[in-house]
């Protein structure tokens, strides 16, 4: 007998599909096609096709779809191309699993799809590895193919997600079974789908179940993790609310400032081309004690048709620039800080900035702490001057040194594009519902804020950061 081998099931293990439920291919093959009742006559072909207890295979299943529907030879052809067509763009991988797959190692999944559709759906998902497939229609269910395959190789351990065919019949067999659960919506991505907002949750499972940092690097895997389970559905959402403000207000100019929004920035920009939107390089530095060069770069960039855009603000630094260029502006904030004050001031904020934000701190019901603006560092350090070249071309004076570890908002940054590079598969993404827009911030800002481990991977940033905020104010 060879060497001990592992086996792997495919389907939900080591790639899964964009829409989750396997149905969900059915309405999309019925909305491509143009024929009402496809997707129920399909189904019910393969429900009848499975009760009668005879192998079959997808080719089988649309003769009797065609039987049903009275279809020509070239239309059934052309239907099945069509599924299979969209299996392939449906299907993604499953990272973390198809790692662990090594050459000779054994998949065996349960399918009507033949081995050669499902190897190239393995291939789109980035598999590689030497491997054998053996596919069936019930071999795992019904607990047959077991012993066959252990009549010829030693299978060490079996791997896949469902508790019957790849738990209980492997086990049953004498081989030691896995369970994996990952491809499972997770508890946040439920969430969204409660309220409406489906291809939101399936995109944030995506690049969850793309995660390709392994266990190894626990505090880069964990960013990725925060980054696309929490970080992205709330500048999505929060993207929502602000255009929604920016169009009932008639902003020309959307600005968003740096270091804390580069992120937000970059999804704004692929949600909405059609707004005008710019990276407007500021710090508390900047605004508190300005130079001649910084104010020449901000009245060029600024105009009172733009609203100024933060995740978290008390609107003291705003409101000392503005007093000193003794004009007003608009603000648009995530969430206003109305329970903390880093300066003594006879300036009030809302005489100089006329401020909109989803939600005052005050009314969320826990401490906003520093755990959202962490998850969304950037790469690059703080901004201490903007210097305007030839054609009004800003050139961003940085500090020489990054506060912290490189690596670390590399990786977030890794997995948000990832969630901006998905957004053409979920077209649907701006139909979702408005009304609840206020209520799903809230809880992902006290989602991020209940993170124990961000503060731990950024150890002793807070306190740097009071010690830089100290410095300036000397």
């Amino acid at each position: 007998m060879s060497r001990f081998t592992k086996s792997f099931d495919v389907f939900d293990t080591l790639i899964a599909r964009r829409s989750v439920e396997p149905r969900k291919v059915l309405h999309k093959l019925e909305a491509r096609a143009g024929l009402p009742g496809l997707a129920a006559a399909r189904l019910a072909a393969d429900q009848r096709l499975g009760s009668r207890g005879q192998p079959y295979y997808l080719c089988d299943i649309w003769q009797e779809v065609g039987q049903a529907l009275h279809l020509d030879a070239a239309a059934i052809d052309r239907l099945l191309q069509l599924e299979i067509q969209i299996e392939h763009e449906e299907v993604i991988p499953i990272t973390e699993n198809l790692t662990q797959v090594r050459d000779g190692d054994l998949l065996v999944s349960d399918t009507y799809l033949p081995a050669d559709i499902v190897r190239s759906l393995l291939r789109k998902a980035g598999l590689t590895k030497t491997v054998a497939l053996v596919v069936s229609n019930d071999g795992k269910f019904q607990g047959w193919i077991w012993p066959k395959l252990l009549a010829q190789c030693a299978i060490q351990e079996h791997f896949g997600d469902n508790p019957h065919s790849d738990g209980k019949t492997a086990a049953a067999a004498g081989i030691k079974a896995i369970i994996y659960t990952g491809a499972k919506r997770s508890p946040v991505e439920q969430l969204l789908v409660q309220h409406g907002h489906e291809p939101l949750a399936n995109l944030a499972r995506e690049v969850r179940l793309a995660n390709p940092i392994p266990d190894t690097h626990p505090q880069e895997r964990h960013l990725w993790l925060l980054s696309c389970q929490l970080n992205f559905p709330l500048l999505f959402l929060a993207g929502l609310y602000l255009e929604h403000y920016a169009r009932a207000a008639g902003i020309r100019e959307v600005l968003f400032v740096s270091r804390d929004c580069l992120l937000w920035h970059h999804l704004f920009q692929q949600l909405f081309p059609e707004r005008r939107s710019t990276y407007l390089y500021a710090s508390r530095k900047c605004l508190l004690k300005p130079t001649e060069s910084y104010l020449e770069y901000f009245r060029s960039t600024w105009h009172p048709d733009s609203v100024i855009v933060d995740l978290f603000s008390t609107g003291i630094s705003w409101s000392r620039l503005f007093s000193r260029l003794n004009t007003k502006a608009r603000c648009f904030f995530i969430g206003r800080v109305d329970n903390y004050a880093y300066v003594q001031d006879s300036l009030r904020p809302d005489d100089w900035l006329d401020m909109h934000a989803i939600f005052r701190n005050n009314e969320l019901g826990v401490l906003v702490n520093k755990n959202v603006e962490m998850l969304n560092y950037a790469p690059h350090p703080v901004v201490e001057d903007v210097r305007l070249l030839p054609g009004n071309e800003p050139l961003p004076i940085l500090a020489d040194t990054l506060e912290y570890d490189r690596i670390l908002p590399e990786a977030a940054h890794q997995s948000f594009r990832a969630c901006v590079q998905a957004l053409p598969h979920y077209p649907d993404l701006l139909q979702a519902p408005t009304d609840c827009l206020t209520e799903l911030v809230k809880d992902f800002v006290r989602f991020i804020c209940a993170d124990p481990q961000l503060p731990r991977i950024y150890a002793g940033h807070a306190e740097a950061d009071a010690a830089y905020l100290r410095r300036i104010l000397a």
